[in-house]
């Protein structure tokens, strides 16, 4: 058998774990408490196979939204009940299971009631197959977050480039353009270039020579600039549009973040106006989508009105400064907490059972 520290891809990993899981006799004290990663546990609960599903359900990892949606969808009944004996499952939502049309889980709800506050404590016993299973689970958080920074470290770095340097130059000859050409030149820095030998009778007209050169100097250079800009801006339109049209998300985000550098006027005419479709946007991971890591820190120049959000991640996320349109019935396990939003973001109110820990909603900047 192969071992399980040569194996670097996380969903083979994750599927060996699954398949250890089923085919060793897990104590069912330990299966209820173990740490399940949350992508490995996203993967039991959603599974085909009954046993694999009702493993899922019953461990404390897993979310009050998903047992709610569980309780809810599931089509079979045993699971359902097993959902309504796990520990997160809260009184509130209880209560409202005992207003459920089903008599088995109007009856589930009501033991699971009678219960609460006299479990007893159980003794997690681990044996040899527990214990390999705890080593299986530390080889796969370990394998993640190594994964994680080498996405991180191999980020596309942005490199300087001439038009950089051209929007610099802009910055700095800016506010001298200006003084300039309304002629408020100080003496002393005329009277700088002017030299010592020269004769008290030649001062004025040397200065007025030097006032007049210094301002056509400057409207050439002022000049110079604006014509640059617009041959810059030119630039970036041409490129975003053959990026948009070849779906090329690498180069697209080299063109914003070039594009980011320039003058602020000129970066407002592109919010919200590139579009992207939601196989270059997203990602898909195990049975949900998220935004991919790229794009997180240029949602506000992306048109994303018709992007589909089902089931996609938000919490934890600012898409605040966004179009990006999010229903909390649907998104993905109902969870909003820490994300930052706007009220323009959400297409519907009903917060029904969506967790909003930590949720700020904001005003959009933009």
């Amino acid at each position: 058998m192969k071992n399980l520290k040569d194996i670097t891809d996380l969903n083979e990993v994750a599927n060996i774990i699954k398949e250890y899981i089923l085919k060793n006799k897990i104590s069912e004290e330990y299966l209820i408490n173990f740490n399940c990663p949350e992508d490995i546990l996203n993967m039991l609960v959603n599974d085909s196979n009954v046993l694999v599903r009702k493993i899922g359900v019953q461990n404390k990892n897993c979310s009050i939204q998903t047992l709610e949606r569980i309780i809810k969808f599931d089509s079979n009944s045993t699971i359902k009940k097993t959902a309504i004996q796990n520990p997160n499952c809260t009184v509130e939502l209880l209560d409202r299971l005992l207003m459920d049309n089903d008599f088995f889980i109007r009856d589930a709800a009501k033991k699971r009631l009678e219960t609460i506050g006299k479990e007893e404590t159980k003794e997690i016993k681990k044996g040899k197959h527990e214990e390999e299973l705890d080593n299986m689970i530390l080889y796969y958080n370990e394998l993640k977050e190594q994964k994680h920074l080498e996405e991180k470290q191999n980020r596309p770095k942005i490199m300087a480039d001439p038009n950089e340097l051209a929007a610099a130059r802009r910055m700095a000859t800016n506010n001298v353009g200006k003084i300039n050409l309304d002629n408020n030149i100080s003496t002393e820095s005329i009277q700088s270039n002017i030299s010592l030998s020269q004769n008290p009778n030649n001062l004025v007209e040397n200065k007025q020579e030097t006032n007049i050169q210094e301002s056509k100097n400057v409207m050439i250079d002022v000049n110079s600039e604006s014509e640059e800009e617009k041959l810059f801006e030119a630039e970036i339109e041409k490129e975003l549009a053959l990026e948009e049209q070849n779906k090329s998300p690498s180069k697209l985000l080299i063109t914003i973040n070039k594009l980011k550098r320039s003058n602020k006027l000129f970066v407002r005419k592109f919010y919200h106006s590139i579009k992207v479709d939601s196989s270059t946007f997203l990602t898909q991971v195990n049975d949900h989508f998220e935004i991919k890591s790229e794009f997180l820190s240029v949602l506000n120049f992306l048109n994303l009105e018709n992007i589909n959000t089902t089931n996609l991640k938000i919490s934890g996320i600012d898409i605040s400064e966004s179009n990006l349109k999010i229903d909390p019935q649907l998104v993905y396990n109902k969870d909003l907490s820490n994300a930052t939003l706007d009220d323009k973001n959400l297409s519907s109110y009903n917060f029904d059972g969506v967790n909003m820990e930590g949720t700020n909603v904001g005003v959009k900047k933009y």
